[in-house]
């Protein structure tokens, strides 16, 4: 074995599904496909550079040098395996790819890295392909085009401890739509990753254990910096494994506003569709939330509640008085004050005694793994132990002091370090009154913000100004100037991270900044001190506001014709955006808000966040009237966050009134830009009722497309087209417009909505009896659902929805339906907006095709029933319309009535084992 790999290697186990019982049905057709599986197997390891190093059972191990390889080989063997010529037998393979080290001994490998392999390939299903995060991280920016890795969140792995986050590869020519996850825990959604082992806590982690067994809400008190967060993080993480819903993790410190809570619970845990609930008291989130959690056993992991403390209070009472499976751990400075709270406190770590060795001390502890981890020619416990123990004691057993002391040694002596404490570390008093814990954190803050250098100071001032995390040229722009140097901004930011006072994570070559909450408010106090606040607070706002219109340079107002770039732009400024509206208000800057709320629209109509959106129109809306141009396009991107709300009935008047408004500035006379959105607007609100005034409309605005030269547009205008055609039923003209749609997608700058025409497309094919253009169209739109790298729900989860519509018009349309199962699970624990009654809309077609003709008519009506008109999109209605009349056609007006009325009673879960049981 000389030329096999040592040290750090990639292990590629597969195994083949079924094969018991393949062996029993043809033992002679099984050995022939096995003898193909190991022939493809084998060239795909060999091709590179990878070694077999056994067979198991029906699979096979092999070792790589690189994770790229081994993921690469995966993929390669996965589409063989698609391809091959089985004969009677054939074989569906699953894959788990994991990267560590492992011993070399006696022609074998040994260790852990191998067992957590086999344990990761186990939990896969079929056709699937298993990454464990070691390995993503390292192969990440080797993969082959169009090749990717989806997050699947952590998963506890049988017989292992440690959970693993666990990626999926999704490449043209495999499977990428599974079932959940074969894991021991249910997901562990949004948790922050842990760089670090959790030192010194074991005691306390056991006690938040057993009082989560005892109470459905504890929460973790303390002072700032004491390790509340860390500890929620891994208690969550234990807890979520063995509840059968797992666990949520919501950071709610970029939050300043109350109404928002609900909300960013609502899209962490994944309730689908909660903008859209019906609720005339205007909680439709909350309660579309509480619907979503009653019959659910998950915990929820609310951090940073201290400044929501009222707000957290109530939505924690209101969930624990009516889901009663649901548990809630909070983190904050402060009990919620909550009827049958559990308060644990966290206290500092135990500090060193006179009487024990510094090595049991827990503060000790964490200061020498910390300070060894970033050096290690130094013994801290051998000449330095007197200077380790005088930090840990000075410091107070603070683990965020001993995080930043470990930091300070890192490049200095423990001895240096504790002569710099001094006085400085003694507990304030007078001025601003303090609480104890407050004084203590304040003092730790401050003898590390007295180390920087005075550029050091100001800049990390200056980065209070953000929500979130930022960039390094929102940084340039912002702090740069009066003392620093723009182009120095990089190596400051570096400094500060180095310094544990700034947090930098990079993704796909790029960087972003984070400060934990408490420095960076420590660091806006520090802004006000220096007098700078409102010069920052208004140099934030107009950057935010010239990055918001640089991705709406056109003006168009219509979310058809947005680039998927410039939502990947909005998205990572989303809080950012958040703090600049909320300036504009403080400011009484209308004008500004307006401006912003429109730039920013695909952010409310696409991510789930319609009512702060239309929070910020109507505050703008409400002010004294600004010019006509700004008023059409507020009106006109209210249009369609009231669309995507779910409010379709409202739609015609905001539509009437921004052609109005864009009619009195005189926008729609001169085919001005802004005029497209109001027209597209009006046009989508004909499109079910007055197709001749829409058609009439849309003219008209694919002239102002033309004449401004936007390519986006004139796409966008065409779809509109298309909408018109499809609602009428006529299919042919539908199909030529598609021809134009498919055949220019290679070529042209992705838009939002590129891939939702592609799955109208199929709609067309599949009501006009083409289906192998259907399939054609599914194939080309789930190419395009690849580009979108699922940056949002809605669009990016109907790319999945085109393949098993299109499999409905083949000889066996059943086979369609375990996928629109699993589909609907997704959307039920994913923000996917409105897509699960489609989902179930589909699944009462392929009843249909079955001859399951009552079945599928009680489905269908199930999903009519949801919501206020669950159109979202033609395609939808014209599905729903047509089977409508079909199935009545074949029933007969009375048992169709009995079908509809049973169907209305139906929740969509129930409809979904209705047509379950069909095929069971």
């Amino acid at each position: 074995m000389s030329s096999f790999p040592a040290g750090t290697v990639s292990f590629l186990f597969s195994d083949i599904e079924g094969s018991t019982r393949h062996w029993q049905d043809d033992s002679d057709g099984m050995r022939r496909s096995l003898a193909l599986h190991d022939e493809i197997s084998r060239a795909a390891i060999a091709a590179h550079a990878g070694h077999v190093l056994k067979h198991t059972g029906d699979g096979l191990v092999a070792v790589f040098a690189t994770a790229t390889d081994a993921i690469a080989a995966a993929v390669d063997a996965q589409r063989a395996f698609g391809s091959a010529e089985w004969g009677a037998a054939p074989l569906r393979v699953r894959m788990g790819v994991h990267t560590g080290d492992a011993e070399r001994r006696d022609g074998d490998y040994f260790g852990p890295t191998l067992n957590r392999a086999a344990r990761l390939m186990a939990t896969a299903h079929a056709g699937q392909i298993l990454v464990s995060s070691a390995a993503a991280g390292l192969a990440r920016e080797g993969l082959a085009d169009a090749v990717e890795l989806i997050n699947l969140g952590e998963h506890l792995l049988r017989d292992l401890d440690r959970p693993e986050r666990v990626f999926q590869i999704r490449a043209p020519g495999i499977e990428s739509v599974f079932p959940p996850l074969r894991s021991v825990g249910r997901e562990l959604r949004a948790f922050p990753v842990s760089r670090t082992a959790i030192v010194g806590r074991e005691k306390l982690l056991a006690r938040i254990a057993e009082r989560l067994a005892t109470s459905s809400l504890v929460t973790l008190t303390g002072v700032g910096g004491s390790g509340k967060t860390r500890l929620g993080v891994e208690a969550g993480r234990q807890a979520g494994a063995h509840l059968r819903d797992g666990a949520a993790f919501v950071d709610l410190a970029p939050l300043g506003d109350a109404t928002l809570i609900a909300a960013t619970v609502a899209a962490v845990v994944g309730v689908p569709d909660a903008q859209h609930a019906d609720d005339s008291r205007g909680g439709r989130v909350e309660n579309a939330l509480i619907v979503y959690l009653a019959d659910r056993e998950m915990l929820i992991v609310l951090d940073n509640c201290e400044h929501l403390i009222d707000g957290c209070a109530y939505l924690a009472d209101r969930i624990l008085a009516e889901c009663g499976d649901v548990k809630i751990l909070a983190t904050s400075r402060e009990g919620l004050a909550v009827d049958g709270e559990c308060t644990v406190a966290v206290p500092s770590l135990e500090l060193p005694r006179d009487d024990a060795p510094a090595s049991s001390s827990e503060a000790v502890r964490l200061l020498t793994e910390r300070v060894s981890a970033a050096r290690s020619d130094i013994d801290l416990l051998g000449h330095h132990e007197a200077a380790v123990v005088e930090i840990c004691k000075r410091l107070d057993g603070i683990p965020l002091a001993i995080e930043l002391a470990a930091a300070q040694i890192a490049h200095s002596t423990p001895e240096e370090v504790a002569a710099r404490l001094g006085d400085r570390f003694r507990l304030l008093s007078g001025g601003r009154r303090r609480v104890q814990r407050q004084s203590t954190l304040q003092a730790t803050v401050d003898w590390s913000y007295d180390l920087l250098s005075e550029r050091e100071r100001v800049l990390l001032a200056r980065l209070g100004v953000f929500a979130g995390d930022f960039s390094m040229d929102a940084v340039a722009g912002i702090c740069g100037g009066d003392g620093i140097d723009a182009k120095d901004s990089l190596s400051l930011l570096a400094s500060l991270v180095a310094k544990s006072l700034l947090l930098a994570d990079t993704h796909q070559s790029t960087t972003r900044y984070r400060l934990l909450e408490t420095i960076r408010i420590y660091a806006e106090e520090r802004l006000f001190d220096r007098g700078e606040a409102e010069a920052l607070r208004d140099r934030h706002r107009d950057w935010f506001l010239e990055l918001a219109e640089r991705t709406d340079s056109e003006r168009l107002t219509c979310m058809m014709a947005r680039r998927l770039s410039d939502l990947r732009v909005l998205l990572a400024e989303r809080d950012n955006f958040r703090v600049a509206l909320a300036w504009c208000e403080e400011g009484g800057r209308s004008d500004l808000t307006a401006r912003i709320a429109v730039a920013v629209d695909v952010l409310w109509i696409m991510l789930g966040a319609q009512d702060e959106g239309l929070r910020w129109l109507d505050a703008a809306l409400a002010a004294p009237e600004h010019d006509l141009v700004l008023r059409a396009r507020c009106l006109t991107t209210k249009g369609w966050v009231t669309m995507q709300r779910g409010d379709f009935r409202a739609m015609p008047a905001l539509a009437d009134a921004a052609v109005a408004a864009a009619e009195g500035g005189g926008l729609v006379e001169t085919k001005s830009a802004e005029a497209y959105g109001a027209l597209a607007l009006s046009s989508f609100c004909l499109v079910y009722s007055a197709q001749a005034e829409a058609r009439r409309i849309v003219a008209g605005v694919a002239e102002i497309a033309d004449r401004i030269d936007s390519d986006m547009g004139r796409r966008a205008a065409s779809f509109l087209e298309f909408a018109q055609w499809l609602t009428e039923g006529n299919y042919d003209r539908c199909c030529a417009i598609g021809a134009e749609w498919t055949s220019a997608f290679d070529r042209q700058v992705p838009g939002v909505w590129d891939h939702v025409c592609l799955g109208e497309l199929v709609v067309a094919c599949h009501l006009s009896g083409r289906h192998d253009e259907a399939v054609r169209a599914a194939e080309k739109q789930t190419e395009a659902g690849g580009r979108y790298d699922h940056l949002d729900a809605f669009v990016g989860f109907y790319a999945t929805l085109g393949p098993p519509l299109a499999r409905t018009g083949t000889e066996r349309p059943m086979e369609a339906l375990p996928e629109l199962i699993a589909l609907f699970e997704n959307a039920e624990r994913t923000r996917a907006p409105v897509i699960s009654q489609y989902i179930v809309t589909l699944m009462a077609i392929v009843l249909a095709r079955c001859g399951d003709d009552k079945q599928a008519a009680t489905v269908l009506s199930s999903a009519r029933a949801t919501g206020d008109l669950p159109w979202r999109t033609p395609g939808h209605y014209a599905l729903y319309q047509h089977y409508r009349r079909v199935l009545k056609s074949r029933l007969g007006d009375e048992v169709t009535a009995r079908c509809h009325e049973r169907g209305g009673r139906m929740a969509l879960r129930e409809a979904v084992e209705l047509a379950r049981s069909r095929f069971a």
